[in-house]
């Protein structure tokens, strides 16, 4: 017997495993997190959720651990945030996924978005 899957892909691009160190944050309802994937429509990350508030519209800055950079300002418009089921017994600390779409980039922007997915990402 085949198995359908209820999930449908709906990215049009290939998105890129970021490499360990990268996080994203979302600044109103104050999400942080490692970037699990990235391309150049939008990223998803893991986060602990620390406050209630939250928007389906907002800003997103990326940054690299080891390095200096720092992308900010990112328009962004929320695509799923979603509990993960850890399977733990006594797991008290709730994990989610987010996944976002960049909203309009400035050129400045799509420059260093590109130059985040050429150095610190799995191509």
């Amino acid at each position: 017997m085949t198995q359908i899957s209820q999930f449908t892909e709906k990215r049009e691009n290939h998105r890129y495993l970021a490499k360990e160190g990268s996080f994203a944050v979302i600044t109103n309802g104050l999400r942080l997190g490692p970037i699990i994937d990235i391309n150049e429509t939008g990223l998803s990350f893991f986060y602990v959720p620390l406050d209630e508030k939250g928007s389906e519209t907002d800003n997103v800055e990326i940054y690299f651990s080891d390095d200096d950079f720092h992308l900010q300002n990112i328009s962004v418009e929320l695509v799923s945030d979603y509990s993960i089921d850890e399977n733990l017994p006594f797991n008290y600390v709730e994990k989610r996924r987010c996944s976002v779409k960049f909203g309009r980039l400035t050129p400045f922007q799509k420059i260093q978005l590109d130059y985040f997915i050429k150095n610190y990402t799995e191509i």
